[in-house]
């Protein structure tokens, strides 16, 4: 199997898991606005972005190296060490990460007023733990290079979540939000755990100082790269609450959810992409190898935008209740956001290959600082329109920082094309925009039709080569 067919298997691997995943929660969409006023399902949408960023912090993103670290390992003991030391760090950070959520209750029970951060913090730290311990087992999967076992526990997960929501949230609101997809984290732990029988790569005797040293040399100068990404996607939850209420975040988050289909397809190619990067890097033709897979993953990454922001007010009106169609406006920015960030995790993935974490922190200091300006100075004027844009400049800046250090490792090509991606995007959103009639979707298909047109010679080539013609 050569590596064109290898990233490709990689890629249906995920493909199926996170694709499969995220269709099962967008088909929930109509249910979660009908049982969940907006002010609910933004107030369950804050506690997702709070579980991010403190699961890091808590949590040291330990996740991250435990699919780096096992991988390179030259041998069976050295797996079974960092394993087995990751996942006691897994538990004992938990005692105390709950110890600390004790101290905070006791400071700010009588004090805290409605925000979400204090009114829901043991709900919060719940996730964080059952979801952290199921991204350790995953990202242990991964570096096995057991993706089908990867590929299962997201569907696994999605398949909980949605079975355990329709049990319980009619009934309990974000309560029975929150019980079902803390129950659906540990089940999705479990299943990947006896898939790749992880028992077997657990001993308290191979516990190693060593071995949680190098875990934690990888994945600690991740944490200030996690809290810049928190600046970027999270720091806007506090602010829309107090200025905007939970209601706006509502909103806001359904239009994350529609334009999330542009997330999962970079998580996919992302996480596929990681995988064949370590493999590949340094050999003969790595150059020449990632510019035709950046080239295929852009060029889908831009039609896929392009077809959302076509069908976005329609998306929304099928899939939502008329409280939440204002989501429809906020969408073509929100994925152009997402584009540039799924570059910026395929060029990331170089980084990766060559151990310098440190690079995902400079560029995400650059795009949380762009974040914080735009996002004070665009919120106030325009609303919901200046969280989504200023999402879209942070990620922007994110890319060109991460292009420019990635040049040292490897050669770009294709520029022109990437630059011609981008003027049609903006051609079909202008149009989307100011034309109110049938014929926008002609002149929308015609510049779809334009982009297959020009890059077919490219389809032709990747095809031929993916099956060894």
């Amino acid at each position: 199997m050569n590596k064109y067919q290898t990233v490709a298997l990689n890629t249906v691997y995920i493909l199926f898991g996170t694709v499969g995943s995220k269709l099962i929660f967008f088909f929930l969409l109509p249910l979660y606005t009908r049982w969940l006023e907006t002010e609910e399902y933004g107030a369950t949408d804050a506690i997702t972005v709070y579980t991010s960023v403190l699961s890091s912090i808590v949590f040291l993103n330990i996740a991250d190296a435990i699919f780096v670290c096992p991988k390179l390992a030259p041998s069976i003991g050295s797996r079974r060490a960092y394993f087995s030391s990751g996942l006691c760090f897994i538990a004992m950070m938990a005692v105390v990460g709950g110890g600390l959520f004790w101290l905070w209750d006791s400071f700010t029970r009588h004090h805290a007023g409605d925000m979400v951060l204090y009114k829901y913090k043991w709900e919060i730290w719940g996730v964080m733990v059952s979801g952290y311990l199921q991204s350790f087992m995953q990202g242990f999967a991964r570096s096995l290079d057991q993706l089908k076992v990867y590929s299962i526990a997201g569907v696994v997960l999605a398949g909980c979540v949605a079975a355990l929501s329709i049990l319980l949230v009619p009934h309990w609101g974000i309560f029975g939000y929150v019980y079902a997809l803390i129950l659906a984290q540990l089940v999705t732990a479990a299943y990947t755990a006896l898939a790749v029988r992880a028992l077997r790569f657990f001993s308290l005797e191979e516990i190693r100082g060593k071995a949680l040293k190098d875990l934690l040399a990888y994945s600690i100068p991740l944490i200030p790269n996690s809290m810049m990404w928190w600046l970027i996607n999270g720091f806007n939850r506090p602010l829309m609450e107090q200025q905007l209420g939970l209601a706006s975040i509502g909103i806001y988050a359904v239009a994350s959810r529609v334009s999330g289909v542009i997330n999962s397809l970079s998580s996919v190619f992302g996480l596929a992409w990681g995988n064949s990067a370590l493999s590949e890097y340094g050999k003969e033709g790595f150059d020449r190898f990632f510019n035709n897979y950046m080239k295929m993953v852009v060029t889908l990454y831009f039609l896929s935008c392009m077809c959302l922001v076509i069908f976005a007010r329609d998306i929304v009106r099928l899939f939502t209740t008329p409280a939440y169609y204002e989501a429809s406006n906020y969408i073509p920015l929100m994925a152009l956001g997402l584009i540039f960030s799924g570059i910026s995790i395929t060029i990331g993935g170089i980084f990766s290959a060559v151990k310098k974490s440190k690079y995902f922190f400079y560029a995400s200091l650059w795009g949380g600082t762009a974040s914080i300006v735009s996002l004070l100075l665009l919120m106030p004027c325009f609303g919901l329109y200046g969280v989504a844009a200023s999402l879209a400049i942070s990620f922007f800046v994110i890319l060109v920082v991460r292009w420019y250090l990635a040049s040292r490792y490897v050669r770009f090509e294709h520029i022109p094309f990437y630059l011609f991606l981008i003027g049609a995007f903006f051609v079909i959103y202008a149009n989307t925009v100011f034309v109110d009639s049938y014929l926008k979707y002609v002149v929308d298909m015609a510049v779809l039709g334009w982009i297959v047109f020009t890059v077919r010679d490219d389809l032709n080539r990747f095809v031929a080569v993916l099956f060894n013609r």
